[in-house]
């Protein structure tokens, strides 16, 4: 299809094609052409008759702009949102709810289609925990709407989304990759947001698998049939980049460093019916470096170079299900009965009191149940504002989860700090101590009880090396030090390990751990 001008202007040539792989393909081919192609030259041709001799689109009525174009609200909907950020800053006073208020009055509908936290946080130079804490307060107030939209692990599209956690399930499939995959909290199952439907109706944008809207990742791509070799000329800023193909989950990873050296081989990556294989290259800043993709598979694949910092905005779900002010403020969000999602990896805390027992028969049971009433509030803080979650109680022992195992660590550190200081605010004058135990790895998420709790063997791990603590001290398994730089964070305020290996119930070998004190 060709549109054009006599004289001064443009020429426009779009070109369609398609290859059906069955009957369903032939019939939307069949409609494509009926229905879409004819309305599109008509339009086309509109545009050419309206804008001669002009150099704008002022002639262009303003229905018929791009929904890209930015709204402009009406002084109802500035009332309600003004209201509505008022409100939300009565739970958590920042300005980015101000921000936020702008954003949903007056941000073009494909930008807050899928709001970002963490994108919003880079964009705004605030934190990422601030921006995500102050969505969460826009969302429990009306001003935006949370959703779970399920990401292909592949191609990195959003392939289905969900108001409700309950409605996610535990496998997904991608048509554009041919790819069937299984929906886990940290590459998987990503959280975003959107006005509230209240305040504003979005007009949806649906681009293709290449659209550029969707996929700013996405560096360079070519459709390559069984033999044919491609040989890109990468040119791009220092980072980590992967090579990936269609139909299959393997990928190969480049990473582009201001300090490496001139290459001696040119990087190639080999496409078999197997999947795709590759060396992995450092390739050097300001040299644009041809990488060569060869097709020796039998069947015709497309072949992409993405940049893979892309993902690196993404609120991952296990973030979520490992925020206190998430769980508080949306306790109805839970998995199904059944559902199991996986967590890549999670940090495991457990507390317990040192000589329970004891403390229960020396003080009596009303003022023992005050006490541990009252430690239970000040562990809830501090693992809150540790960017942690308390999963549940155990009798006097406390389980908390977290993304990264420094948070814990320094939460293990406050509680030692704080909790004495707290119980004699609260009129105890019990010397209670602490045990705390961490370890860290792989886990499963499900619903029990009517919460959010985890499973599996890091949990069952971490609870024993909570039972090595002998108190007044943190003990964590040699997974989690070697994780952290030693526990670097807590060795800087001064509490100083020491190594030991113990058999530990359900282990087959006896695992090492480290055990820190404080040497007054």
């Amino acid at each position: 299809m060709e549109i054009g001008a006599d004289g001064d202007g443009s020429v426009v040539r779009s070109q369609f094609w398609m290859v059906p792989r069955g009957i369903t393909g032939k019939i939307f081919i069949w409609g494509f052409g009926r229905e879409v192609l004819p309305p599109m030259r008509k339009y086309l041709e509109k545009r050419r008759a309206g804008t001669a001799g002009s150099d704008t689109l002022q002639e262009i009525p303003a229905a018929e702009l791009s929904p890209v174009d930015a709204p402009t609200p009406s002084a109802a909907q500035i009332g309600k949102v003004d209201a509505l950020v008022n409100r939300a800053k009565s739970m958590f006073d920042t300005p980015i709810l101000d921000s936020i208020g702008r954003l949903v009055l007056t941000a073009p509908d494909d930008v807050v289609e899928r709001i970002r936290p963490h994108t919003l946080a880079r964009a705004w130079e605030t934190g990422k925990r601030q921006t995500v804490d102050a969505c969460l307060a826009a969302t429990s107030v009306g001003l935006l709407r949370l959703r779970w939209d399920v990401i292909c692990p592949h191609c990195r599209g959003d392939k289905s989304s969900f108001a409700a956690l309950q409605e996610v399930q535990s496998d997904g499939w991608c048509g554009s990759c041919n790819l069937n995959f299984e929906v886990d909290l940290d590459k998987v199952l990503e959280v975003v947001f959107e006005p509230h439907p209240d305040l504003r109706k979005l007009k949806r944008s649906n681009y293709c698998q290449a659209g550029p809207g969707t996929t700013p990742h996405v560096l360079y791509q070519k459709l390559l049939g069984p033999g044919e070799d491609w040989a890109p000329q990468v040119d791009v800023e220092p980072g980590r980049y992967r090579v990936r193909i269609s139909g299959t989950p393997d990928v190969c990873w480049l990473r582009v460093d201001a300090e490496a050296e001139p290459m001696r081989e040119l990087p190639r990556v080999v496409v078999s019916d197997d999947g795709i294989a590759g060396d992995d290259p450092v390739l050097p800043v300001g040299q644009p470096t041809p990488v060569t993709v060869m097709n020796q598979s039998q069947r015709e694949v497309l072949a992409i170079i993405e940049d893979a910092r892309w993902a690196g905005d993404a609120l991952a779900g296990c973030e979520f299900v490992a925020d206190q002010r998430f769980r508080d403020l949306f306790s109805d969000q839970m998995l199904t009965g059944g559902i199991a999602l996986g967590v890549e990896s999670a940090t495991i805390l457990f507390t317990d009191l040192v000589g329970s027992t004891a403390m229960y028969a020396e003080l009596g049971d009303a003022r023992a149940f005050r006490l541990v009433w009252n430690h239970f509030e000040i562990l809830t803080d501090i693992v809150r504002d540790g960017a942690g979650a308390t999963v549940k109680t155990i009798g006097d022992a406390v389980m908390a989860a977290f993304v990264h195992p420094d948070d814990a660590l320094r939460a293990a550190h406050e509680l030692h700090a704080r909790l004495a200081e707290h119980l004699i605010e609260k009129g105890h004058d019990y010397p209670a101590k602490l045990k705390i135990g961490l370890h860290e790895g792989p886990c499963i998420v499900v619903t029990m009880n009517d919460r959010l709790d985890y499973f599996g063997q890091t949990v069952n791990t971490a609870a024993r090396v909570e039972s090595c603590s002998e108190g007044e001290d943190i003990v964590v398994s040699q997974a989690l030090a070697a994780q952290t730089e030693a526990c670097e964070v807590i060795r800087d305020l001064e509490w100083f390990p020491e190594h030991f290996e113990r058999q530990l119930k359900g282990l087959e070998q006896p695992l090492a751990m480290l055990r820190f004190k404080r040497f007054d």
